[in-house]
C-alpha cells in the first residue's frame, strides 16, 4: 500500500472514531464493522498473494488483535479482529469457524482477508473417486456416477498465524 492511502485510511478511522466517541447517543445498539480484501486468482499479481498476506499477518501479531485463519474448500479467509475481551474473543472465533460469518458477534471490529485457495496452497491430486450425483436430463434428475478428483493442499508456511 502506498503511504498516501494508507494515511487517508487511518485518518477516515480518527473520523469514524470520534463520531463513536462524541455521538454514542445517536448511534444503534448494535452494529457490525468490518472491513475486507480479497486476493482473486486471476489477479496479476497472484504468486505475491502469500507473501502479501503473511505480511499482514505480521504486522498485526503483538497488537492485541485476534488472528485467526477458516480453511474453506477453496478460500483461505484470515480474520483480524478487535474482540472487547476473552469472552466476546471465543464466541467470535466459534462463530467464523461455523458460519464464516460471526453471528451474533455485533461488538467485534474485524478485517477479513479472502484469498483464492489456489494462489495460497499447492493443489495435488491424489486419486479419483466415483460418487453418485443428481443430474437434470431433459427435464428430469437421474443419479448417475461420475469421476471426481481426491485432492490434497500443501499450503505455503505463511500464514503463521493459528
Amino acid at each position: 500500500m502506498k503511504q498516501n492511502q494508507a494515511n487517508y485510511i487511518a485518518n477516515q478511522l480518527e473520523v469514524l472514531a470520534e463520531v463513536f466517541a462524541t455521538q454514542a447517543e445517536n448511534l444503534p445498539d448494535e452494529m457490525n464493522i468490518n472491513f475486507g480484501h480479497s486476493w482473486y486468482n486471476t489477479s496479476f499479481q497472484s504468486d505475491e498473494v502469500p507473501e502479501q498476506v503473511d505480511a499482514v499477518i505480521k504486522a498485526f501479531k503483538g497488537t492485541g488483535a485476534t488472528i485467526q485463519k477458516v480453511w474453506q474448500d477453496n478460500s483461505l479467509i484470515v480474520y483480524i479482529a478487535f474482540p472487547k475481551d476473552q469472552e466476546t474473543k471465543e464466541r467470535f472465533i466459534n462463530q467464523i469457524e461455523k458460519h464464516d460469518f460471526p453471528l451474533g458477534c455485533n461488538d467485534v471490529i474485524y478485517w477479513k482477508l479472502w484469498a483464492d485457495r489456489e494462489i495460497v496452497c499447492t493443489k495435488r491430486v491424489v486419486g479419483t473417486e466415483t460418487v453418485e450425483v443428481e443430474k437434470i436430463i431433459s427435464q428430469e434428475t437421474e443419479t448417475v456416477s461420475e469421476e471426481r478428483e481426491i485432492v490434497e493442499w500443501d499450503c505455503h508456511p505463511l500464514l503463521g498465524a493459528k
